[in-house]
């Protein structure tokens, strides 16, 4: 294949009066992106979540006049719940224009943990997002339009020390939003992947309170952004067209030197390794 094939602009594309489904949304990153999309003037979100008592203060705002909020409670490990949340998107609203994909979980340890574990892992971190996206993409292919935003780690392409299972499920997911994006870019779907470091959510509340090395290390270089940045960063590259997003600016960074020399990368990140647990 050439490698220099030129890279077609793309337009930016409003989200105002759009319709998306949020999964994870009530907390965290999926909080700031229902956020994100009532300041874009979406016309409705329906956010998906275990735990719905996070949606309490956005029904209360004045913001959300423009933009109508349901509620759909369920588990994205359920494939009936995903299906579910898409029949209500589609009955109240008449479409879906926006998957953000966002729900995940953080599993610690190395090739000691139970297989159990790595099962949850999988099924949350990777096919949760199959299941969402299968879930809508009938209805865009259709329309020859949609939007599906995966909200994944930099440890897609990087690694996490600290946790195998959630390094290696990344790694996946990463793989399936860029198979999404190669197999249907031409029928109207844009696909956007969005990698942070670490963010000011529960999931890394819980790793600190842990002692994960490498995570606290990275927490005390100040390298820890808000939801509300990660979600800003996300949506603005939703709308213009980009597929992998880096918060985190020095992110790219580091993924060109591993890449430049993989070998020298890994005797770093096991020297940094090493260091964090001293």
């Amino acid at each position: 294949m050439d490698g220099n094939i030129p890279r077609s602009p793309q337009r930016v594309v409003p989200l105002a009066g759009k319709v998306a489904v949020v999964t994870g949304g009530a907390h965290g990153i999926g909080r700031a992106l229902v956020d994100e999309l009532v300041r874009e003037q979406a016309r409705g979100v329906v956010v998906f979540d275990r735990d719905l008592s996070g949606l309490t203060s956005l029904r209360e705002s004045p913001l959300t006049a423009e933009t109508a909020i349901v509620a759909c409670e369920g588990d994205v490990q359920v494939p009936d719940d995903l299906a579910r949340m898409a029949a209500e998107a589609e009955a109240e609203f008449g479409r879906v224009d926006i998957l953000c994909s966002n729900a995940g979980v953080m599993v610690e340890g190395g090739i000691d943990v139970p297989d159990l574990a790595w099962r949850r892992s999988w099924d949350v971190n990777v096919m949760a997002h199959v299941r969402a996206v299968r879930s809508v993409l009938p209805g865009m292919l259709s329309r020859r339009e949609g939007m599906v935003l995966s909200m994944l780690s930099a440890a897609a392409f990087l690694t996490a020390p600290d946790a195998a299972p959630y390094t290696v499920t990344k790694h996946a997911a990463l793989g399936f939003a860029e198979w999404l994006a190669i197999n249907y870019a031409h029928c109207g779907i844009r696909v956007c992947a969005v990698c942070p470091e670490a963010v000011d959510t529960q999931m890394l509340r819980t790793s600190l309170a842990g002692g994960a090395a490498g995570v606290r290390k990275i927490a005390a270089q100040g390298q820890v952004l808000s939801p509300a940045e990660v979600a800003a960063a996300a949506i603005r590259s939703l709308k213009n067209g980009d597929f992998l997003v880096t918060p985190h600016p020095r992110t790219l960074g580091h993924a060109q030197r591993k890449w430049a020399d993989v070998d020298q990368w890994i005797q770093a990140m096991n020297a940094f390794l090493v260091e964090s647990e001293d």
